[in-house]
């Protein structure tokens, strides 16, 4: 078990939050998101050919960012595109030992209804960031993911999204990622 080296926790965005203190790192920073297994033809097939090409393009695109001078990753560790990007940055660390996980949590239980072998990886991934930061202590409500989503862009200056184009809460996020300015690498699947 890796040591953590910090852990926030908030009550929520809208209980004021000053975004100021992470300006100074946002030049470093980029964040993740993408579509949950369910959105994808393949499903929770992580071994089918499209699964293994989403994948590839993944980690092409954090070695770029690596290469481009991003060394904080900002994962929301849901299901999907966000657990993959988290353990390719898990996974790269050994080739780029500066690099640093944030895992930023919308709620307690995220993974309350995942399967088994979902919540052995969460808590890999828990076990293994460098950082989590959790936006709420509450458990799941709405709106919570999109407060997530707005940390996510808020703190970072680069955003890979693994998108299909269609409505949905990556979308949200892209759209969010392109009017705050972000540099945003998008794999479209």
């Amino acid at each position: 078990m890796s040591k953590i080296l910090l852990i926030r926790e908030y009550g929520g965005l809208d209980c004021g939050i000053d975004y100021d203190n992470w300006e100074a790192l946002k030049r470093f920073t980029c964040a993740f998101t993408g579509h949950r297994p369910q959105q994808f033809s393949f499903k929770f097939k992580e071994d089918a050919p499209q699964a293994i090409e989403i994948k590839r393009k993944l980690r092409e695109q954090i070695e770029q960012a690596i290469n481009d001078g991003y060394t904080i990753f900002l994962s929301g560790a849901a299901l999907g595109i966000d657990t993959w990007a988290a353990l390719c940055v898990l996974e790269l660390k050994s080739y780029y030992p500066f690099i640093r996980l944030e895992l930023v949590l919308p709620c307690l239980g995220q993974e309350s209804r995942w399967s088994k072998q979902a919540k052995e990886t969460y808590a890999h991934l828990l076990d293994h960031a460098d950082a989590v930061t959790r936006t709420s202590r509450r458990y799941y409500y709405d709106g919570c993911m999109k407060i997530r989503n707005d940390l996510l862009v808020r703190r970072s200056n680069r955003l890979i999204a693994v998108w299909n184009k269609k409505p949905s809460g990556t979308g949200q996020t892209v759209g969010m990622a392109y009017r705050q300015g972000l540099d945003v690498a998008l794999i479209e699947v």
